[in-house]
């Protein structure tokens, strides 16, 4: 579930206006492209896609290999994995002048040892528990490893150019198993940072994880954020398409954030959203068949599958000033590597999902596996853009609710 318009910048976090509580493109900054590791194409043969990816390493693929086939399995093996092309990239992460006591060479040597460091991270990541697959056993740990690197490598980059203040406590909302919380958790090693979740499961998972890489300066707790959130003060509160499925309770969860949060501090919102009038892939199977049937499940589930285009208003209600939004994009070919990666991860996840869409609609799920076969099979032509609604705004030094009462 996502939404954006196509264009021809690879990996890029746009800024737009706010106008009626909406986002709307603005002119697009000058920032590094996303880092990403190297890939090879997609398979035809969709019965491929479900069967155990390879575990051996995957070697950057020269122009000759970005014409042959490989799995798609193998190709989120692929993007789970650190190449030197990466590491490089990660030195090119822009940091704005600092406003605190950590300094700008600091912050650029974090982020560049953490593209390294992340190796071993995501190795560990693969051989966990897979807690959130929707359908096929063994299978959607890949996608969801794959797709968690594309999201940490825009932490890394964006967190310096989002915050601006003193970073020493961090609340990380339905954290699931920790992948970017331990992102922040390395990128701020001095903060305290917390995650929630609702899954106990998820959380021992994330335990284990940050326990093998030696990562003391995270806690993970068990709780629903809709009833309460750890005890604060917090400089950051993190949510990642979270929102999108708490129902009607997306504005309570952010008037407690706004409680948690130290005077100054930040919130960094990302949610999910797609429409057959702005799909995220471009191709009729996907955007007037599959997507109206995956949008109806969402919201027979109660989801908010809008909530992106409802959180500036929202945020400016409850009392938060420099509200801005941004559009984080991701674009989806078979032109290039880092396109593919995320074509993979969108694929996957239609894979992974038809079942419960199908259970949901109470239809047979070979019709919804036949939609995700279509598309596999013209996976040459597929063109998109994955895109996130991207919100960050800051709790006044002096709290309106204060000056209220």
């Amino acid at each position: 579930m996502s939404t954006g318009s196509p264009n021809d910048q690879k990996l890029t976090s746009q800024p737009v206006e706010i106008s009626d509580g909406k986002l709307q493109p603005a002119e697009k900054p000058t920032v590094p492209e996303n880092s990403t590791p190297q890939l090879t194409p997609v398979s035809q043969n969709t019965e491929s896609l479900v069967k155990p990816a390879d575990t051996s390493p995957a070697a950057p693929p020269s122009a000759d290999d970005l014409s042959k086939t490989e799995t798609a399995e193998g190709q989120l093996k692929a993007a789970s994995e650190t190449t030197e092309g990466e590491k490089e990239k990660a030195k090119e992460v822009e940091v704005p002048a600092p406003t605190d006591a950590v300094t700008q060479k600091q912050l650029a040597e974090r982020a560049e040892h953490l593209a390294t460091e992340q190796e071993t991270l995501i190795q560990a990541a693969l051989a966990s528990t897979n807690l959130y697959e929707f359908s096929i056993a063994g299978n959607d740990i890949h996608r969801l490893v794959a797709q968690s690197r594309l999201w940490s490598s825009r932490v890394i980059r964006d967190a310096p150019r989002y915050i601006k203040h003193t970073v020493t406590s961090i609340l990380d909302l339905g954290c699931g198993t920790g992948f970017i919380t331990m992102t922040l958790a390395r990128l701020y090693p001095k903060a305290k940072v917390v995650g929630i979740d609702t899954s106990e499961a998820a959380l021992a998972e994330a335990r284990k994880l940050a326990s093998n890489q030696g990562v003391t300066n995270v806690e993970f707790i068990l709780g629903n954020i809709t009833e309460d959130l750890p005890d604060g003060p917090f400089d950051l509160i993190f949510c990642s398409v979270v929102l999108l499925y708490v129902r009607d309770k997306y504005r309570l969860i952010l008037e407690k954030a706004y409680d948690k949060l130290t005077p100054g501090g930040t919130v960094w919102l990302r949610e999910l959203q797609d429409s057959p009038e702005k799909p995220t892939i471009k191709h009729p199977t996907y955007s007037h068949k599959y997507l109206p049937l995956a949008i109806k499940a969402f919201n027979m589930m109660d989801a908010v599958v809008d909530v992106g285009d409802r959180l500036i208003g929202t945020l400016e209600d409850i009392g938060f000033v420099n509200v801005r939004g941004y559009e984080e994009t991701y674009n989806l070919s078979m032109e290039s590597a880092d396109r593919q990666i995320a074509l993979s991860v969108i694929l996957g996840g239609m894979l992974n999902m038809h079942v419960m869409v199908a259970n949901i609609l109470e239809m047979p799920p070979a019709e919804i596996r036949a939609m995700y076969d279509e598309l596999t099979k013209d996976v040459l032509n597929l063109k998109g853009t994955w895109t996130f609604p991207v919100v960050v705004a800051n709790k006044p030094h002096t709290s309106i609710k204060q000056e209220q009462l």
